[in-house]
């Protein structure tokens, strides 16, 4: 099991939770350019990195070029456009979505 990040701290946190386990190695990398040979890997998963992202699409090149064919891939990520916030105004609640899926998350749609 290969993990990948690009901060330092969460690095450090990652090698400490895994440091007994076997078979796992974290790297430091960024997934706009994967720290990974092409066709290495036959599965692999992103759970909520795509919306954080500044080139979605360059990072999936990056998966699929690390994949081997017939690779098991997940891909996980919320829809913040369809945030529901339970107010009784729902004007506020419609500025909030709006304000989150426009200015907080960079792909809130993805």
């Amino acid at each position: 099991m290969i993990g990948v990040d690009r901060d330092p701290a969460m690095l450090a946190q990652a090698r400490e939770r895994t440091s007994d386990l076997h078979g796992v190695e974290i790297r430091e990398g960024d997934v706009h350019a994967l720290p990974i040979g092409p066709a290495s890997v036959d599965r692999a998963k992103i759970d909520r990195v795509l919306m954080h992202v500044a080139e979605p699409d360059a990072a999936l090149t990056q998966l699929h070029r690390a994949t081997r064919p017939g690779a098991l891939v997940g891909l996980v990520e919320p829809d913040w456009d369809t945030l529901v916030v339970d107010a009784e105004d729902r004007q506020t609640c419609r500025d909030f979505t709006w304000y989150t899926t426009e200015k907080v998350v960079r792909n809130a749609t993805i």
